[in-house]
């Protein structure tokens, strides 16, 4: 999501129109830096799956064998040769990879999946993920985007407009968003470790005992 996208969606919260620019506006830059503040207090209290990933790229509308991936499989770069583990897809259609090994380089080249033998391609550099730094805002999946979006908002609203605006209709929104953000990440996580031993739950299963009916595999 771009910047002023999500800045405009914040902005609604306080009734102001859309704006062309970030300086359009007193509230515009301080909403686009509440975001950043948000990406930071967000990312870093709660780690999330898709944060796994290395690299992300944009890809081709309606590209590729219309074949569906399938989350946590071997996909491979068509032209640089680099290997990736394909942590998830957002609404936009934006890949997120995990590199293992290869070089990434290159644009427009088709991502072959091992399993599925779905194909996209993407359209533009790939742009390179650090988990242990700050994400740009503009480098998170679609659905993160939009909770911040939403939540930031909320945030604007308590600050300038606290009683003259419905709060609980905003807080919904957030809610909202957020049980999406959450899902599509537990989604494709869940979808990666599916059949898999949980290591942990064995572990403690020869610990204590058979003390607890939950399952030793994840679904």
């Amino acid at each position: 999501m771009l910047a002023l996208t999500a800045v405009n969606i914040a902005l609604r919260a306080l009734g102001e129109p859309a704006l062309s620019a970030l300086g359009d506006s007193p509230h515009g830059q301080e909403a686009s830096d509440r975001l950043d503040e948000l990406v930071d207090e967000h990312l870093g209290a709660s780690p999330f799956w898709f944060q796994t990933a290395t690299h992300f790229a944009t890809t081709t509308a309606a590209s590729g064998n219309g074949k569906p991936f399938i989350g946590g499989e071997d996909v491979t770069g068509g032209t640089s040769g680099a290997t990736f583990q394909l942590i998830c897809i957002d609404s936009e259609g934006r890949v997120y990879l995990r590199r293992t090994d290869g070089t990434v380089s290159g644009t427009g080249e088709t991502l072959t999946g091992a399993t599925s033998e779905a194909t996209i391609i993407t359209s533009a550099a790939y742009t390179a993920l650090d988990k242990n730094r700050s994400w740009p805002f503009t480098s998170l999946p679609e659905q993160f985007a939009r909770w911040l979006a939403h939540e930031c908002g909320l945030d604007l609203e308590r600050q300038y407009k606290r009683g003259q605006v419905d709060e609980a209709i905003l807080a919904r929104r957030v809610s909202m968003a957020r049980i999406h953000a959450i899902d599509f990440d537990t989604g494709w996580q869940g979808w990666t470790a599916n059949s898999q031993v949980d290591i942990n739950r064995v572990r403690q299963a020869f610990t204590r005992g058979p003390v607890t009916t939950d399952p030793l595999y994840q679904d």
